[in-house]
């Protein structure tokens, strides 16, 4: 049961979210790409379609872009803004849940409040990205997944359901899989395979994936083709970070609650009870599987912040009570100061001018509805101007030809778009094209060019 100082404590932790959002609510910032994206694909689905037309991003899981389209049913992006707050909200509460239910109700809020203060989280929950809803949806799965392996095996019927929810969200849900299959063998509880209740919690698991499958097998002819598209367009990306990225990026990440992690480690290789076993798995096979790929950005680790959240927890309820006031001190100190990095974040990417949402709004008046633009900013386009468009080819005889082939005349270049390829601003640059319209801020300039 809840004392009333606990109860105080979750509530201003709802509280504080609350705050952020109204604070945040209504500033001017860019879209990033997956925001776009989002966005694009919540009005395809409107349409009756699962794409950016033309073909784009159908790969990506249904769940997200499902939401949003239900909240532009309403009132377009201020209710998709509204529903990020509510499951960062519920990411918190999920995550307090995870925190009792493996340990006691002191560990699930210390959980929630460690969590409050990663800077990467704060900056998240003003994102219109898919973490927050996989957040809810995964701490649930493994909590569930926990309480039916070590307590009554019909909690794996939600489990299974709440997995599956997780990867129709994102594809890392998948490693929810490899998380419980590990978890068994250490516990050597291998007879689960033979109990019913595990066949039954395929069957949900399965019968989860339903909307996923039809989705892959219409686009892809294959039920699970998005995950072989996705795979095409990650791997060729670069290597851009070595193995140990995510220990010198620890700070962005996590914040000074980062020097909890080892501390949880060291305790949990001494205690080796079940909970802090599966938080352990929970958190380092990721963390390690993230570090090892060729391609990293400090994102991919906020999908996993409830585990980090329960071993940090867990980490200062072990540290000696001749210390214990001063570790509490030092997780205020680092709560304060994670609020303020992600704020002092979310506050650096506002702008006065939205170079790319007024340049899509120019084109959608120069343009008529069918007509094809040469862009590598297609899900800003699609989502402000509702045009389709073409990526600029790697090959500069290639960008002359799809540009006869689709009729273009206007090319929309955004300067800090790292997908440009290098020919291209010299190629518009030439007796060939015109430029028609620039949108310019300290950060970014958008250009629009015509075909001559």
């Amino acid at each position: 049961m809840f004392t009333l100082n606990q109860k105080l404590v979750l509530s201003g932790i709802v509280i504080i979210n609350i705050l952020l959002a109204i604070y945040f609510f209504g500033m001017n910032l860019y879209l990033w790409w997956d925001e776009a994206v989002y966005l694009s694909l919540g009005k395809s689905i409107l349409k009756g379609r699962y794409e950016i037309a033309p073909g784009r991003d159908t790969f990506r899981p249904v769940l997200f872009p499902f939401l949003i389209a239900l909240s532009f049913l309403i009132d377009g992006e201020v209710l998709v803004r509204i529903m990020i707050v509510i499951f960062t909200i519920f990411s918190i509460i999920s995550t307090h849940y995870m925190g009792k239910k493996l340990f006691n109700v002191k560990t699930g809020l210390l959980a929630a409040l460690v969590m409050l203060s990663f800077p990467l989280f704060i900056f998240n929950s003003n994102k219109i990205l898919a973490e927050a809803v996989f957040l809810t949806f995964s701490s649930l799965a493994i909590t569930t997944f926990y309480l039916g392996i070590e307590r009554n095996k019909k909690f794996l019927y939600l489990s299974a359901f709440f997995t599956g929810i997780g990867i129709l969200t994102k594809y890392f849900g998948f490693f929810l899989l490899m998380i419980y299959f590990v978890y068994i063998l250490f516990r050597k509880k291998i007879q689960i395979f033979k109990r019913r209740e595990l066949y039954i919690s395929l069957i949900i698991f399965f019968l989860t994936l339903t909307p996923w499958f039809i989705i892959n097998t219409i686009y892809y002819r294959n039920p699970i083709g998005g995950i072989f598209e996705n795979a095409d367009i990650f791997l060729p990306l670069p290597e851009n970070h070595p193995f140990y990225f995510f220990f010198t990026n620890s700070w962005e990440i996590f914040g000074l609650s980062a020097i909890f992690i080892p501390v949880g480690i060291f305790y949990a290789l001494k205690d080796r009870k079940s909970n802090i076993l599966l938080i352990s798995i929970y958190a380092l096979i990721p963390f390690a599987f993230f570090s090892f790929m060729h391609h990293k950005e400090p994102r991919y680790l906020i999908s996993f912040f409830p585990a980090f959240s329960c071993l940090i927890a867990f980490a200062i309820q072990n540290i000696p009570k001749r210390v214990r006031t001063f570790t509490y001190g030092l997780l205020l100190v680092a709560l304060i100061l994670g609020l303020y990095l992600g704020c002092k974040k979310i506050a650096y990417e506002e702008v006065d001018l939205d170079v790319l949402k007024e340049g899509s709004f120019f084109i959608k008046q120069m343009t008529h509805a069918d007509e094809y633009v040469m862009s590598e900013s297609y899900p800003h386009l699609s989502y402000y101007a509702d045009r389709m468009s073409i990526r600029p080819p790697i090959d500069k005889e290639k960008f002359y030809s799809l540009m006869e082939e689709y009729n273009i005349t206007y090319v929309f270049v955004d300067d800090a778009e790292l997908g440009n390829p290098s020919y291209l601003l010299g190629e518009l640059r030439t007796t060939n094209f015109e430029e028609v319209k620039f949108f310019s801020n300290p950060q970014r300039t958008v250009t629009i060019y015509k075909k001559l």
